[in-house]
């Protein structure tokens, strides 16, 4: 099994055919279709089903490629290791967030890192937590900094870096203000960032701790610019980490509600596929992310 051979049957994963492939790789037709060809008689089954419309993976091929991606992203890795020893600091980091974590602190992490290596090409993506998990698997990212995923996680290391408490905002205003239970809050109209049906998500765990029904006006937003719009803009009630009223103009836009129930708090994570192998590019962020989450 090469690499040259892995990287062709990832390019047609990708691209759903084999021209495209090609074009991809700058290689040849011919060459791509070699390439797979080989690597289906060193394994002994098919990788692809060609139609009309190209190429489909077969159940195998899915799994190889799965496996391929990770591989590619651990050689891309090594070598920039490789280059971090003979003292060049550079190459690609691509780090994860979801919208709790992308707090000030994880924001002036980044901005010190570009100001100090300004030649590494940095890559931030906002997800939810499940969608990190697979990202971080498959080696796409170095790292993620997540809140809580739910269940056990293999294959992956998972690290408390900090907790935050539960926040029910609202706009300046709000006739909700004068209330001091979630009870007396389920008749109101109410924004979530997650899926209903995500019993792990800030705004399930709410209710479901206090022995509360989900409300029955809810608006499902993954946007967050948009939630925080609707938010101030409305009379939606919104779900929020401590965080974000650590900025002043925050503040100013959102109102946190006095209760007297107990809101589950969140914990931050750092996810990634294994510590020791982090490369020495991704460590100095992320040393950077943990000491001014620490602090």
């Amino acid at each position: 099994m090469k690499i040259n051979q892995l990287r062709a049957l990832l390019a047609v994963a990708d691209s759903g055919n084999i021209n495209r492939a090609a074009d991809a790789l700058h290689l040849t037709q011919s060459a791509v279709s070699k390439s797979i060809r080989e690597l289906e008689a060193e394994l002994e089954v098919p990788l692809l089903v060609r139609n009309s419309q190209g190429a489909v993976l077969t159940s195998a091929g899915r799994m190889v490629a799965a496996r391929a991606r990770l591989i590619n992203a651990e050689v891309a890795r090594t070598r920039q290791e490789i280059a971090t020893l003979k003292g060049e600091l550079s190459g690609r980091l691509a780090i994860g967030v979801t919208p709790v974590t992308s707090t000030s602190e994880v924001a002036d992490a980044i901005m010190a890192f570009q100001k100090r290596h300004p030649e590494v090409i940095l890559t931030v993506v906002e997800e939810r937590p499940g969608r990190l998990l697979g990202m971080v698997r498959d080696g796409t990212l170095d790292f993620a900094i997540s809140t809580d995923i739910g269940g056990e996680v293999e294959s992956c290391a998972l690290v408390a870096l900090a907790t935050f408490r539960t926040v029910i905002g609202v706009r300046p205003g709000h006739p909700a203000l004068r209330e001091r239970r979630l009870a007396d809050l389920l008749h109101y109209e109410w924004l979530t960032l997650d899926p209903l049906d995500d019993e792990w998500s800030p705004f399930v765990q709410c209710f479901r701790r206090a022995g509360l029904p989900l409300p029955q006006r809810v608006v499902q937003c993954s946007s967050i610019i948009l939630y925080t719009t609707l938010a101030r803009r409305g009379d939606a009630i919104g779900v929020w980490s401590e965080t974000a009223f650590h900025h002043p103009r925050f503040i100013d836009l959102m109102t946190p509600l006095a209760l007297d129930d107990t809101l589950p708090e969140r914990t931050v994570y750092l996810l990634c596929r294994d510590l020791e192998l982090m490369t020495r590019t991704a460590r100095l962020l992320l040393d950077d992310v943990r000491r001014r989450m620490a602090g």
